[in-house]
Order: C-alpha cells, then structure tokens, then sequence
C-alpha cells in the first residue's frame, strides 16, 4: 500500500520540479522546503509529508522510500526474490528518468548564445533588403523579406521553447494517465485471483 502511495505520487512531485514556481526567472525556479506539499498531504502521512517537502529532490526521495518498503518486505519473505530484483531494475529506470530530465532542467542554452544568434539574424535580416535591391521590384522585395523574416523568426522561437521542453509539454495530462494507469492496475485483480473469487462465491 506506501510503494503504491509513493508511486502515486512520483510523477506529480516529478511535474513539480520539471515545471517550477511562478516567480523566478522564466518562472523555472526550483521548489523551496516545504512548498507545494498538496499531492503529498493527500497520499502520506503528515510526518512523511514533512520530511520529503523539505528535500531538494523529492523525486529520488521517493524512490528511496520504496526501495526501503521493498527491501523490508523482502526481509518479512513477504516479497518473492525474482520479484524484488525486477521492481528493482525498475526503480533503477525510474532514477535514469529523474537524472535526465533533471539535466535537460538544469542545462539551457546560455544567454549570450542566445543573444549572439538574435542579433545575427537581425543583422542578416536588415541586410536583406539591401541585397534584394536592383534584383526585383520594391514591392517583390518586401515580400520576401517578409516571409524569410517570418521562417527565421519563427525557427528562433522554436528553439527558445525547446530549451525548455517541460513548459509545452502536456505534463499534468502525463500526470492523470499515470494515475488511471495506476488505478486500473492495482483496482483489477488478476485473472487467476479473479477467478478463484468467483469460485469462491459461487460455493
């Protein structure tokens, strides 16, 4: 029952860091100790809840806490071995998830980069016209200009927002069909199981 509480809510502490608050620069900035702690108040326990919102990440909190609820359900020998070590290897995908998003969050394109490239085009863009000139009439000029001003500006814009992927990206709908992937599984029992209980109240 707590591997599924914290499973439940890795995704949403997961969209939390991606995302970030609202009054940082670019609002990006990363969560403070004990900030957004709704998802958790409503799947953990208020001394659980406490603990892990103070974590930088949350996330890899998570994890640990399931990794410890496995590892003493395996000890009970309540856990079958072959079982553990796939949840295991699991996990192990979760914590590669948790490490690259976080390298894509935490690496944008520096400023001036940035800058350099818009000024460039801009130079380019403002020279354009004067190229033209003589080759075409004012009129076939402006037009071209404007539509190639009209591609560049828009590939530059498209490479802003993928510097920060997680800001179009649908990640509380991701968030909901974690959570219904999540209900399905654990609400259906298995056919065997399923089954045996019909069996059963058939005698």
């Amino acid at each position: 029952s707590k591997v599924c509480r914290y499973l439940a809510a890795f995704p949403w502490e997961l969209n939390a860091k991606l995302t970030g608050k609202g009054d940082g620069v670019g609002k990006t900035r990363g969560l403070r100790p004990g900030e957004d702690t709704d998802i958790l108040r409503v799947l953990l326990p208020a001394e659980e809840v406490d603990f892990i919102g103070q974590a930088r990440s949350r996330p890899l909190l998570l994890l640990g806490a399931m990794r410890r609820q496995l590892h003493a359900q395996l000890r009970v020998g309540t856990l079958h071995p072959m079982v553990y070590r796939k949840l295991e290897e699991d996990l192990k995908e979760l914590d590669l998830v948790v490490g690259g998003c976080e390298r894509v969050f935490s690496s944008p394109v520096p400023p001036t980069m940035s800058r350099h490239v818009i000024r460039c085009m801009l130079l380019w863009l403002l020279g354009l016209p004067a190229v033209l000139a003589g080759s075409m009439s004012p009129a076939h000029i402006s037009l071209w200009v404007f539509l190639v001003s009209y591609i560049f500006v828009g590939i530059e814009e498209v490479g802003v927002q993928v510097e920060q992927p997680f800001e179009i990206t649908p990640m509380t709908r991701l968030c909901n069909v974690i959570m219904l992937n999540l209900e399905e599984a654990l609400a259906m029992p298995p056919p065997a199981e399923a089954s045996e209980q019909g069996g059963g109240a058939d005698e």
